[in-house]
């Protein structure tokens, strides 16, 4: 057999497997043979009816159990000769009589992007950094003394009051949120800026209350009796004094901080660069409802079944996917660049990442990659991904997103003598239009 693999655009393939005249013969032979099984002609028992006949008699129904049988098993050998790995909706187009006696089937299908351009200079990013607060160092304390306090559980008919702490569970993904102390300010980090906290006051254990249409039930509840914040509590804690906890736990907060920038640069940066790139890069639907329904299955998780999604209208499902999109288009985005610009990732650095996560001694860590293959995977493409937002920086200019909006706000006939910088033209009509 041969295999021919045509690109037609970024995503759509034409794949044709020439069969020869021998291979292609005997495979039909067998299918005829198959065939017959199943025919009863007058005269004859079935099953037993001479093959002569059962050609002549049902000809175009033996070609269409041939391609029936064939056609997806010469497709799979043509997909692993020619090393197709990421494939959707393959079709079966037609199969042609060469003048030798070959035949050729002609398939089409499609896959994973190729061929395409991204474009990352003068990419504007709308990102503003977390900045360290003395409330969050007060908060985060809170929360240690609360790990170290005296708890008094909520009896059964006992009702929620201010300051007590409480644990809620989503009825619908099964999800708690651990406890929290009851505020003003909590409710609205773990709900929204609307929410009232009075829907939750005055409840009991097991009491339920509705946000967004889902049921929240009153997980645990209890009254904590804090220890005192002095230099014995934080010597209890393992510091020499409480000036020195404070500091440590400031340095703490300040590398998390660091952290969470980080990773949100990063998807800032994806995201502006998904945005540029929107045209240039092509994802085909049916990657995009395959990974539509995979976060529906997840979300779901064991209420999702496969009639359930078969009942859902791809649009849906394609609406869902199109809110990772940036990080679709960024997985072959990245891939390429590391490819074009020689990025890469060495089991010298993945050993070190692994080290550095699980605290693994080297000859642990062989036996670590072993038995988790897809985890490593997993971690290189990470590491391959991060290297890549690396070398895309220098070509970014990160702007406030509020302050973009103040600009525009105040932009006037003048702005070129301004001391901000206009990044383009064709930004500044798009959020006028907006």
């Amino acid at each position: 057999m041969k295999y021919d693999i045509e690109i037609i655009d970024q995503i759509y393939r034409k794949m044709i497997v020439s069969v020869d005249k021998d291979s292609y013969s005997k495979d039909y032979e067998k299918a005829v043979n198959k065939f017959s099984r199943y025919v009863q002609i007058d005269g004859f028992r079935k099953g037993k009816a001479p093959i002569s006949a059962v050609k002549r008699l049902y000809a175009d129904r033996i070609n269409d159990y041939f391609i029936d049988e064939y056609a997806d098993i010469y497709f799979k050998k043509g997909l692993n000769e020619t090393n197709q790995v990421t494939v959707y909706e393959p079709k079966f187009i037609d199969h042609i009589t060469t003048e030798n006696g070959d035949i050729d089937f002609v398939y089409e299908f499609e896959s994973d992007p190729v061929g395409f351009v991204c474009d990352y200079n003068d990419l504007t990013v709308e990102f503003k950094p977390f900045e360290y607060s003395d409330e969050m160092l007060t908060d985060t304390i809170e929360d240690i003394l609360y790990n170290n306090s005296e708890r008094i559980q909520y009896e059964e008919n006992q009702t929620l009051e201010l300051n007590h702490y409480v644990s809620i569970k989503n009825l619908h993904t099964g999800n708690i949120i651990p406890d929290f102390k009851l505020t003003e300010v909590n409710v609205k980090k773990y709900f929204d800026d609307d929410f009232d906290i009075n829907k939750i006051i005055g409840l009991k254990i097991e009491g339920t209350f509705i946000f967004h249409s889902v049921t929240h039930k009153i997980n645990s509840a209890c009254q904590a009796i804090l220890p005192e914040l002095n230099d014995e509590t934080a010597k209890i804690l393992g510091h020499d004094n409480l000036e020195i906890m404070k500091e440590s736990i400031k340095k703490d907060i300040e590398k998390q901080l660091n952290d969470e920038n980080i990773k949100s640069r990063n998807v800032s940066v994806i995201t502006a660069f998904a945005t540029k790139n929107a045209d240039n890069i092509k994802i085909s639907q049916a990657h995009l409802l395959s990974i539509g329904k995979n976060h529906i299955k997840r979300y779901m998780g064991l209420n999702a079944t496969d009639e359930m999604l078969d009942h859902l209208q791809d649009d849906v499902i394609i609406r869902i996917a199109e809110q990772y999109l940036p990080m679709i288009i960024w997985t072959f985005a990245s891939a390429k660049i590391a490819e074009d610009n020689n990025i890469t990732v060495s089991d010298e650095e993945i050993n070190e990442k692994i080290d550095g996560d699980l605290k693994k001694q080297n000859n642990e860590i062989n036996e670590f990659k072993e038995k988790y293959p897809n985890y490593v995977d997993s971690l290189k493409d990470q590491m391959l991904s991060e290297k890549v937002v690396e070398f895309v920086l220098p070509f970014c200019t990160f702007i406030d997103p509020i302050e973009e909006i103040i600009n525009e706000d105040t932009a006037t006939d003048t702005v070129e003598n301004a001391d901000f910088e206009i990044i383009n033209d064709n930004t500044s009509d798009n959020n006028k239009e907006d």
